[in-house]
């Protein structure tokens, strides 16, 4: 996890109870939520428990790293490339998805912060659309075909030009809402128990009293 980022309360143990159930699963992810500067939600972020393969890893992703929970034998076996500073979870899923077992909790259960006005969010953002096209020239041949990848490569640098244009102009909090899709009324509600407890320092209904 980011430091600034936060996990609801039941986040932990619905996926532990997940894996409880079903042994043969690697690891569990779940929706995420994302909001801004002043915790405003400005979206959910799905992910689907389909098959990971090299070609939904480049074209789809898996779900959101920072929200997986995953067996420590199957992570020792299957080590980053610490070279990819910003893609390592790409990569990463291209390598070992296909012999994995993942699943996902359909609920934004961890909660990212975005923050479109700081001066470093275009420059991370377009280191890594850097390194997702090297990830292309590595596995994008044999997983999207050639015409598939060069389609790929086009549309990254376009929306690298996209967003350098929207974070000039002060608008980039657009681009970050269109990366998910409107709330519900009930993941409002996660999202805001999840906040809440992280600023008291205490579960819904307990104390934070060791």
């Amino acid at each position: 996890m980011d430091a600034d980022d936060v996990a609801h309360p039941e986040r932990l143990r619905e996926q532990v109870e997940l894996m409880n159930l079903h042994p043969a699963c690697d690891a569990v992810g779940t929706w995420v939520a994302l909001v801004d500067e002043r915790e405003n939600l400005m979206a959910i972020s799905e992910s689907s428990a389909t098959p990971v393969t090299p070609k939904t890893a480049l074209t789809r992703g898996v779900f959101s790293h920072a929200t997986m929970l995953a067996k420590r034998s199957w992570l020792s076996a299957h080590p980053y490339d610490e070279r990819f500073t910003r893609a390592e979870d790409r990569d990463w899923w291209c390598r070992v998805g296909p012999t994995s077992h993942v699943a996902v909790i359909p609920k934004p259960l961890y909660v990212v912060r975005v923050r479109p006005t700081e001066a470093d969010f275009f420059p991370n953002y377009r280191e890594s659309h850097r390194q997702y096209r090297e990830l292309l020239r590595r596995y994008g041949p044999d997983a999207l075909g050639r015409v598939g990848t060069a389609a790929e490569t086009a549309a990254s640098h376009l929306k690298v030009g996209a967003t350098a244009c929207f974070s000039a102009a002060g608008a980039a909090a657009w681009l970050v809402r269109r990366r998910g899709r409107t709330p519900t009324p009930r993941e409002r509600e996660l999202v805001r128990e999840a906040l809440q407890c992280a600023s008291e320092g205490a579960w819904p209904g307990g104390s934070n009293e060791a």
